[in-house]
């Protein structure tokens, strides 16, 4: 019988200390024998300052094997353990995992805190079900061709850069927000610029009165807009048009007056004062319920995988990337987001510990939450200032913008979700007509197109190796039926020729 030569000491006491070990041989000679680590099926080795692990690849029957919290680099030794199916391997200085492609019976793996930056050695291992490789930046290559994947990506950036291009509202649509808008006073161009100022996306305001008359409640925590409304006095007039007094001040004679007609009351303009109002996305209102001119900048619906999708981005976020995610509070929403869908919040300086935070608008539609997940992993990838200095911080908001939703609008489409026309609306509301010189902006798009494989090829593998979900599983996902809205209904009684003239006329 053949003694086992352990090169590392500490692997050797490890497994003589482990109690399963020493219920099966006899280790009264302190040694192990080739036989005798045949009948070996599990060993927890986790916690014993080992670095070599040459003289594990004899424990040939070995199911689980578990190193964790050691300093093993080379795992070579591993690869002639065919019949292992729980392989813990966290905590080491790991970055090579090529001898794990000899295990097809693996199930498990773990690899968290290890400096692994290449999954490629797992692609091949089909009962592998659960993995962990929590703080470490990987990058993936799952099965799918990563030669195809580049290709569709780049496909569909050119697609919503046609769709940009082309993108203008349809006659329908801006009638609709016509007969929606007569609902509400009109505000000159200073109130409209105040209002912009203080919510950029706000998209039809209106006193708290008149929500409620619409049948709408301003949301708990939302603060009102300010805007300038005039203050109008009642005077007091004789028949030559001469101010007598203010009508608060008319004495007992001069209402007398008045009620003769001898005098008139006029109301004229003395100043202006502030006056809250509230934006419709402050409101219950449901989007669905929008002018289509307003909703078609949203993904309604909720796709069957959106909450997975969702789930696995973020994991990229916060285990990969070690930023933080997580749905706005009410609080929150009124005071950060403030009218934003989502918004990515950077430390203040490059040595601070803090880490970079995403907020989430929780009353959005499950599919809207992903497209502005993705979106806001765009603006993490490509414009932390902290990671990107002389790249991408100092391009002007617009273009980091139209990157950020270039990317969103490729991830959210690659997995089937139809984001086209929101993808082109907001980003024509950015750039517009902007002429970006042709060398920058394929540098821009060069940008996301990488940005985007490295979020989808991260979401392609944990799909496949955590959920067992494939593209195959991801179809076009149905337009969204939208609620009728008085607009729709009223329209649907006009012949085109009618909308054309009330358009004209707006």
């Amino acid at each position: 019988m053949e003694t086992i030569q352990f090169k590392d000491e500490n692997l050797k006491s490890a497994i003589l200390s482990d109690m399963k070990v020493r219920r099966l041989i006899d280790l009264a000679a302190k040694e192990i024998t080739e036989d005798d680590a045949l009948k070996v099926r599990k060993l927890d080795l986790s916690n014993n300052g080992i670095q070599s692990i040459e003289g594990i690849e004899n424990f040939k029957n070995l199911k689980s094997l578990n190193l964790v919290y050691n300093q093993v680099s080379d795992l070579s030794p591993l690869a002639k353990l065919t019949n292992l199916t729980k392989l813990y391997l966290a905590y080491n200085n790991i970055s090579d995992i090529s001898a794990l492609a000899s295990l097809p019976e693996l199930t498990d793996l773990t690899l968290e805190h290890n400096q692994v930056s290449d999954l490629t050695p797992l692609a091949g291992l089909t009962n592998l079900t659960q993995i962990d490789t929590r703080n470490q930046t990987i990058t993936l290559h799952p099965k799918s061709s990563k030669v195809d994947r580049k290709k569709e990506i780049k496909e569909l950036a050119a697609k919503i850069d046609e769709a940009v291009k082309n993108y203008t509202l349809d006659p329908d649509a801006l009638y609709e927000l016509f007969l929606f808008s007569q609902q509400f006073r009109e505000y000159s161009m200073n109130n409209v610029i105040l209002i912009y100022k203080q919510r950029e996306g706000a998209l039809q305001v209106a006193p708290f009165s008149k929500w409620k008359e619409q049948g709408y409640n301003v949301r708990k925590g939302e603060h009102a807009l300010k805007i300038f409304a005039p203050c109008l006095t009642s005077f007091v007039y004789d028949k030559d048009k001469n101010v007598i007094c203010r009508l608060k001040d008319a004495t007992p004679e001069q209402k007398k007056l008045i009620t003769s007609g001898e005098y008139t009351v006029e109301r004229k303009k003395t100043g202006y004062t502030l006056v809250p109002v509230f934006d419709i996305s402050q409101t219950d209102c449901p989007i669905e319920k929008y002018p289509k001119a307003f909703s078609q900048d949203f993904i309604l619906g909720n796709d069957v995988h959106a909450t997975t999708l969702f789930s696995v981005i973020k994991d990229f976020l916060c285990d990969e990337l070690g930023h933080s995610v997580s749905f706005a509070s009410d609080q929150e929403r009124a005071d950060v987001l403030n009218g934003a869908r989502g918004v990515t919040m950077f430390p203040r300086d490059d040595n601070s510990s803090e880490p970079v935070k995403i907020l989430i608008d929780a009353t959005l539609s499950e599919n809207q939450q992903l497209k502005t997940l993705a979106h806001e992993t765009a603006h993490a990838l490509l414009h932390n200032p902290h990671t990107n200095v002389d790249k991408n911080t100092a391009l002007p908001r617009a273009l980091q913008e139209y990157q950020a939703e270039l990317c969103a609008g490729i991830v959210a489409q690659y997995y089937g979700i139809d984001s086209m026309r929101a993808n082109a609306s907001y980003i024509a509301g950015w750039v517009g007509d902007e002429d970006v010189p042709e060398a920058e902006k394929n540098n821009l798009l060069k940008q996301v197109l990488s940005a985007a494989e490295q979020v989808i090829s991260y979401t392609d593998y944990v799909l496949e190796h955590t959920y067992h979900l494939t593209r195959e599983d991801f179809s076009k996902s149905e337009e969204q039926e939208r609620v009728a809205t008085p607009g729709d209904v009223f329209m649907s009684t006009l012949d085109a020729a009618e909308k054309q003239a009330a358009l004209e006329n707006t």
